[in-house]
């Protein structure tokens, strides 16, 4: 088994493009925009960066953190410099947000 660093791009689209005979009929052209990604495996962490049709990124990296799954999501280091994370344990899961000062960036819906 190779440790190598893998590396994968392609593009995404909105689920509900596939999805459903009319699933996109509510969603605008820009959110019918297909999007950029890059992945990047290591013995350590998969790294994912998602590039929108504006150009703007996003961040999400999964690693394995004190034996549970952690998916920590990045927006640009312009807009908020920490991640929200969400750890999987083996019976539930755990949102660590940021500080306070990158807080305003972060909505929980129920």
């Amino acid at each position: 088994m190779s440790h190598d660093k893998i590396k994968h791009s392609g593009v995404l689209e909105d689920w509900r493009i596939g999805e459903h005979k009319n699933g996109a009929s509510d969603l605008t052209p820009a959110q019918k925009a297909p999007w950029a990604f890059d992945v990047s495996i290591t013995r350590q962490a998969i790294h994912i960066t998602l590039t929108a049709p504006d150009l703007t990124s996003r961040y999400a990296t999964i690693e394995i953190d004190k034996g549970d799954a952690v998916l920590r999501g990045y927006l640009s280091d312009a807009v908020m410099e920490e991640p929200v994370s969400l750890r999987l344990t083996g019976d539930k899961v755990e949102i660590a947000m940021p500080s306070a000062d990158n807080a305003a960036h972060v909505v929980i819906k129920p």
